[in-house]
């Protein structure tokens, strides 16, 4: 106290100032550290890739469901996290590949197995096919993606050819995108030469697009409630 008595008033309220700061940092931290552990859990399975150090395989399941239908995994991404190179990598699964699915007596389109029994099946169908494990799904409707994106205060692509899809109008180029517009370019497929592989081929774009929008200061200061939208 005789410190702090004998210092000029900034001083003192400049210390004041900086304990204010440490306890609301202390209190943000704790607030995304909630989410976060809200928005995560565990395989019931057994041991993750998390704990064991090894590479991460998440499966995005992206929804195409409408009231009264259940959907269909339209869009199947497997995010391959590996911590050793600090890499992520993308692959994708076209909706129509035939595949056996546990369960059924025939092959089928791999995004029925969503319909049949939702992503746990859809997990075990794609763990089947492709033999790696799966330590964690997403799945994602058209709503929750407009409301992802928006929550980053959008991203930025680059567009492939200039086209018009659902009003929005896009110009071959670098572009920013809100989320309606996003998800509108990432959904057309019949105005693409190459069809559902050039759909794809935007998804992905999107996708690396939110991830890199993900990490500037910017969204981490919002990384709360993109946590609870996701």
């Amino acid at each position: 106290m005789l410190f702090m008595r004998n210092r000029p008033m900034w001083f003192k309220i400049g210390i004041a100032v900086l304990v204010i700061a440490c306890l609301a940092t202390g209190y943000y931290l704790y607030q995304i550290w909630s989410a976060a552990n809200d928005a995560y859990e565990p395989p019931k399975d057994g041991q993750s890739s998390v704990d064991s150090g090894k590479s991460l395989n998440l499966l995005l399941l992206g929804i195409d469901a409408r009231p009264g239908d259940k959907g269909r995994a339209d869009s199947i991404i497997i995010v391959t996290l590996n911590p050793h190179t600090k890499s992520v990598k993308l692959t994708n699964i076209p909706r129509d590949t035939y595949v056996d699915i546990p369960g059924r007596n025939m092959k089928d389109k791999i995004n029925h197995s969503y319909a049949f029994g939702g992503p746990e099946l859809a997990r075990k169908t794609i763990e089947q096919f492709l033999g790696i494990p799966i330590d964690g799904y997403v799945t994602l409707n058209m709503p929750g993606m407009k409301t992802v994106v928006d929550e980053l205060g959008g991203i930025d692509v680059n567009v492939p050819f200039s086209y018009t899809e659902a009003g929005y109008s896009y110009k071959k180029g670098k572009m920013h995108l809100n989320g309606a517009q996003a998800l509108a370019f990432a959904r057309m497929r019949k105005k693409d030469i190459e069809g559902d592989l050039g759909r794809i081929k935007r998804q992905q774009e999107v996708i690396r697009a939110m991830i890199h929008k993900g990490t500037q200061m910017s969204s981490i200061l919002n990384l709360d409630d993109i946590l609870h939208a996701l």
